[in-house]
């Protein structure tokens, strides 16, 4: 789907989020000294906690976007990392990886994924102060901020996957079609769930 809970909240916020924080727990960021290679990742989700809450805290993150329920089930694996969250949890978890990032060093991969988020929040910038029509020259600077994106992404070592595809054709037709946070198919991925319920009683 070409809309923006696909291609950026559940897309690009995700890629970046997750290949993050699987990244702060295999570098040992919170100094988990013993254990298992699976409890070191529980015992670092668990001290990431207090950060990530200290995180909402300090920005007056709303409820409905936090992210209340962190383990380490929802990281996928260390070949394939993931990181299962509803669309409006991604947006402020991307503010915290970033937060993080400046805060560990965590070499050339985390700077060019901190490079990667700052593109992806300068987008959503540009859509949240613009109304269904955006200006031909903030059109061209979406566009920058895409490409630096993709090439900030690729030397992060995010897998690439159909969404960041489509998440060019996203923004290569703000011009013709306007701003997509005006014609996203579903305001929330719950409404999903609505919708399947009033198809199974037209049934």
């Amino acid at each position: 789907m070409v809309d923006t809970m696909h291609c950026l909240y559940l897309g690009g916020f995700q890629d970046v989020c997750s290949c993050v924080v699987r990244l702060m727990i295999d570098s040992n960021a919170w100094g988990v000294r013993y254990g298992s290679a699976a409890e070191k990742m529980k015992r670092s989700v668990l001290a990431m906690l207090p950060d990530l809450h200290a995180y909402y805290a300090r920005n007056g993150v709303d409820n409905s976007s936090r992210v209340n329920d962190f383990t380490k089930e929802m990281l996928g694996s260390q070949r394939k990392p993931a990181l299962k969250l509803k669309g409006v949890e991604t947006k402020t978890c991307l503010g915290f990886v970033a937060a993080m990032l400046q805060r560990f060093d965590l070499g050339d991969q985390g700077k060019a994924l901190f490079i990667a988020g700052q593109a992806m929040q300068s987008i959503m910038h540009i859509f949240a102060t613009h109304g269904r029509v955006i200006p031909d020259d903030q059109c061209v600077v979406l566009c920058d901020h895409a490409k630096r994106y993709v090439r900030r992404v690729t030397a992060g070592l995010v897998p690439d996957t159909p969404k960041r595809h489509q998440f060019l054709h996203l923004i290569g037709k703000v011009r013709v079609v306007g701003n997509p946070v005006y014609y996203a198919t579903l305001l929330g991925e719950r409404l999903n769930g609505v919708l399947s319920g009033i198809a199974a009683v037209a049934h």
